[in-house]
């Protein structure tokens, strides 16, 4: 396996990367279910193929401001060491 192909997303004007043996699938965004007095770059969790995943606004992470979510929003579902993520962003356009 290549450990150097990466899949790049974009926040506003910056891109960003992940390997790819992180990433699990690329999703279109979906409906989240909130999560009370969770942190506040949790944005709730998912249901995919029942197992139920924390999503994060990686915008928080990084300090960038709020903004709407878009129909080109997708969510990455990427394995961390210990469990799976998955991370709000806009996968970059080549």
């Amino acid at each position: 396996m290549n450990h150097s192909t990466l899949v790049v997303f974009k926040l506003d004007d910056h891109s960003y990367a992940l390997p790819v043996f992180q990433v699990r699938r690329v999703v279109r965004v979906a409906q989240w279910t909130p999560l009370p007095q969770a942190p506040d770059i949790v944005l709730g969790v998912i249901n995919l193929s029942g197992e139920v995943i924390p999503v994060f606004d990686v915008r928080k992470r990084f300090g960038l401001p709020v903004r709407e979510i878009d129909l080109n929003d997708q969510l990455i579902i990427a394995q961390t060491a210990r469990r799976s993520v998955a991370l709000l962003a806009r996968l970059r356009q080549w």
